[in-house]
């Protein structure tokens, strides 16, 4: 399959569709491990181990084992100059052809790329206009594969990447063509068939529950609050996420556990401490407490931190050790937010 086609297609999605967004704060490519030398021919690899250039492991964590198929790396020669092409506001990217293990022949080329995790082109009403941008064209179909959301569109022009697919799930830009059509999205079907939230440790991850009305991005490595977050808290694991309502991002989740031994002034002081790190804070300021509620028996803490006027919401799960805050500037939307996702019951692992 020429992937070239492709790729040349998927670049001018990129820079389009980044070019609609809000409030995007462009980042370089990650430095990544580069990709293995050797043979330039696409190669079967562990892809969660063995990195390639620009791929990071929370990206390829979205590789997911689908039955009855295998990822296959482009070669270093291809994924090299593939990067070139890339906008520098795309923080990672991973490159892949799809083959059907029971023919052995490629079905389709997968690539998935993440723009900065909080920009507004993640809301859920952007996702026509993303769609029309993505496939050049207004002639999109929205279909849907295991309960994801993906924007169709075909191209008789380009017979190799004919049958083309797009779609934005947990902050990654996802694209799949191929020729044939039900390949294709049979591959797709059985693609978001297999649970994904991420690449964090599976206590937290079980808490990234899906919620109407609500869009979580995650598709970031380690970041700077999350390994403050674990300084912070020796011996837990952290993970950031960005949370969007129908049209903009409205703050910042931060899960960190497990959590012990630790009272409810002392995590007060703690998120204190994070805040005045990330943000640039010399002295950490005291949080203040603007009052409590509760939902499904836990109670949740609403501060304000006066240096930056963040709102602050913190709570813990007495029976994972887990603890969450949110951060955000619109408590008008917070509250209902963390009332539904507090006691959404955990993801099945």
């Amino acid at each position: 399959m020429k992937r070239r086609d492709h790729l040349v297609r998927l670049v001018v999605l990129l820079v389009v569709v980044l070019s609609i967004s809000v409030g995007c704060s462009s980042k370089s490519n990650t430095g990544s491990p580069k990709a293995p030398e050797g043979s330039t021919a696409p190669t079967l690899t562990d892809h969660q181990r063995e990195l390639s250039q620009g791929e990071t492991v929370a990206l390829t964590a979205e590789l997911v084992p689908v039955p009855g198929y295998e990822y296959t790396d482009v070669s270093s020669a291809e994924r090299t100059a593939d990067l070139a092409l890339l906008p520098g506001n795309i923080t990672a990217s991973a490159f892949h052809g799809v083959t059907d293990t029971n023919t052995g022949k490629e079905i389709g080329f997968l690539a998935l790329t993440v723009p900065t995790p909080d920009d507004a082109m993640h809301s859920p009403n952007y996702a026509e206009r993303f769609a029309q941008w993505a496939l050049s064209t207004s002639d999109v179909t929205p279909k849907e594969f295991s309960g994801q959301q993906v924007w169709f569109a075909e191209d008789p022009a380009r017979p190799n990447s004919r049958y083309q697919h797009a779609w934005l799930r947990h902050g990654t830009i996802g694209w799949l063509d191929g020729p044939d059509q039900t390949a294709v999205e049979q591959f797709l079907g059985a693609y978001f068939a297999v649970p994904f939230h991420g690449a964090e440790d599976p206590v937290l991850a079980a808490r990234m529950v899906d919620l109407p009305g609500y869009v979580f991005t995650n598709a970031v490595d380690r970041t700077k609050q999350e390994t403050v977050a674990e300084e912070l808290f020796p011996g837990a694991t952290a993970s950031m996420h960005y949370v969007f309502d129908q049209t903009h991002v409205f703050g910042g989740l931060v899960l960190v556990g497990p959590v012990t031994n630790v009272s409810d002034d002392q995590l007060i002081n703690e998120v204190g401490t994070w805040s005045a790190k990330t943000t640039g804070q010399l002295t950490p300021a005291a949080l203040q407490a603007q009052g409590d509620f509760t939902a499904g028996g836990v109670t949740i803490r609403h501060l304000i931190d006066p240096a930056t006027d963040l709102n602050y919401y913190i709570w813990r799960w007495p029976d994972t050790g887990v603890v969450g805050w949110f951060a955000t500037a619109r408590p008008d939307i917070a509250e209902g937010f963390l009332k539904s996702f507090v006691v959404a019951q955990p993801v099945p692992r």
